[in-house]
């Protein structure tokens, strides 16, 4: 398993969405924003295998399928990072994420919350993936 192969696996079978997620009592001004980079399978085993070599949580879902995700931001910098330069399809879905994930803070900081500038980056990335998306679907 190569980081070449991944990328090619990954623009056939996986996903970058992007979520906006409002809650009148948190997030009254700005949705919360984030993205999840993920593959999902029937077959668990070559998850397995890849999760052994790239890391990633797998978890089972209905309908017999699983899937892995990478969470946190460096997990999911890792990941785009080593399968960007391979990759054809989602090149510039990636390159997108990746963008987002700059945004992301190091360390949590609580209820301490993010300026105007970062939020409207945020919404300005998930309406770029959003797009993008649209644009490729045939």
């Amino acid at each position: 398993m190569t980081d070449e192969w991944l990328a090619g696996f990954f623009d056939g079978e996986g996903c970058i969405s992007g979520r906006l997620y409002f809650c009148p009592t948190k997030y009254v001004h700005h949705p919360r924003v984030y993205i999840q980079i993920s593959i999902t399978q029937k077959d668990r085993k070559i998850l397995e295998m890849i999760q052994v070599k790239y890391g990633g949580t797998i978890t089972d879902k209905k309908r017999g399928c699983s899937h892995i995700r990478w969470l946190g931001k460096q997990d999911m910098k890792r990941i785009l990072q080593t399968i960007s330069p391979y990759s054809v399809c989602k090149r510039d879905q990636i390159l997108i994420a990746l963008r987002f994930i700059e945004t992301i803070r190091d360390e949590n900081l609580g209820s301490c919350g993010l300026s105007e500038e970062i939020h409207a980056e945020r919404k300005e990335i998930y309406d770029g993936l959003r797009l993008l998306k649209k644009v490729n679907v045939v």
